[in-house]
């Protein structure tokens, strides 16, 4: 089974028109009336490849998958085998939900070896940059043995301080600075996604967009 693109591209429009809407009225962006809501994300983030990536879990047919970090779960609305997992699923506007809860070492645990494929897409990366290997592994852990994994970070919310996360002391032992330059995390990503015990299939890295809203500036498709 495979997510034909165009009715994707189409419900992605139907998704983001309210969001466009609300930006324009925020920052009176005159340029953007123009623009339909799909045009208006790239002109935010640059393209979204998103869809593509999640094509390549379907391709082995999984009989299930589940979405870390599904938000309202709309792509349950594309595969009905999905899965949504998020911690807002007691929210009434997150009520698609399918288990409300926090991905962490817990629930790792609890659910290793449990779906066929997963995905995660700007969701779980409210950590320490040093952390992101570990984080990998725990996403790992959940998929079963010959099942496939695609994961999708923004750099910007591992390195920034945020309330999420502890003071940024690790940046200086790691950097010996508390705002590493590009080329600084480039090589550090490169290091740790190489040394992954992992049979990936691609990954990429891309910081031409350092807070990447959609797509996530380290992308990373592998088998389990």
């Amino acid at each position: 089974m495979q997510i034909p693109f165009k009715t994707l591209e189409n419900y992605y429009d139907l998704l983001l028109e309210n969001e466009a809407h609300y930006h324009r009225l925020q920052n009176g962006d005159a340029d953007l009336e123009y623009l339909n809501p799909r045009d208006y994300l790239s002109y935010r983030i640059g393209f979204v490849d998103v869809f593509n990536n999640l094509n390549k879990l379907l391709e082995i047919n999984p009989k299930t998958i589940v979405d870390i970090g599904c938000g309202c779960n709309h792509f349950k609305n594309f595969i009905p085998n999905l899965i949504g997992v998020d911690p807002k699923g007691g929210d009434p506007n997150y009520r698609k939900v399918d288990i409300a809860r926090a991905f962490n070492t817990e629930f790792s645990n609890e659910y290793k070896h449990s779906f066929h494929a997963a995905f995660s897409i700007n969701s779980i990366h409210f950590i320490t940059l040093d952390y992101m290997k570990r984080q990998i592994l725990e996403f790992a852990n959940i998929i079963k043995p010959g099942g496939r994994g695609y994961i999708a970070l923004n750099l910007a919310r591992m390195v920034e301080d945020t309330p999420y996360k502890k003071n940024t002391d690790y940046l200086l032992e790691l950097f010996g600075t508390e705002t590493p330059d590009i080329n600084q995390c480039r090589n550090y990503v490169k290091k740790e996604l190489d040394t992954l015990d992992l049979d990936v299939l691609t990954y990429e890295i891309d910081f031409t967009i350092y807070d990447a809203y959609l797509n996530g500036n380290i992308r990373l498709i592998f088998n389990v």
